[in-house]
């Protein structure tokens, strides 16, 4: 996919695949591209991956602040949940979760993100209704985030 054109989320797949591969050198020389180039070229899935990794949590919400400014869309709208989740701010998350969700999409990873936004509120039941929502829209949608949300839900 790289070879095609720079792209974000082949960068970040790619790093990851490297890491689960057992080639951490090629996968940090990949995520220092990524993270050279990834605002220029996609803010939004940079934005995304920032967040996910716990990198920048303060830019994360910038970047997506910016991308939804222009964007104005469900996707950019979870972002922005998941970076204000990992940036501290779990009720401003939550408004931002509700705001991507009113649409009745039924997408794993945002599921995923309102579980997570609901657990750190100390919601529990929303949480499970969340995280179950997730599983059950795509049980693979992401390989750390699917087994993160079965870890929250067996516990």
């Amino acid at each position: 996919a790289l070879d095609a054109g720079p792209s974000v989320e082949a960068e970040w797949l790619l790093a990851d695949a490297l890491d689960a591969a057992g080639q951490p050198a090629d996968a940090a020389r990949i995520r220092a591209e990524l993270e050279r180039t990834g605002e220029r070229l996609d803010p939004r899935t940079f934005a995304l991956y920032l967040a996910t990794r716990g990198i920048e949590p303060a830019r994360a919400v910038a970047l997506a602040r910016r991308e939804l400014a222009v964007r104005q869309d469900i996707q950019t709208e979870d972002v922005l949940a998941w970076a204000l989740l990992r940036a501290g701010q779990p009720a401003e998350a939550l408004a931002a979760s509700q705001r991507a969700l009113r649409q009745g999409t039924r997408d794993a990873r945002m599921l995923y993100h309102a579980g997570a936004i609901h657990r750190a509120l100390g919601d529990r039941a929303r949480a499970r209704e969340s995280l179950r929502a997730a599983l059950a829209a795509n049980p693979y949608f992401d390989a750390a985030e699917a087994a993160q949300a079965r870890k929250w839900l067996k516990d």
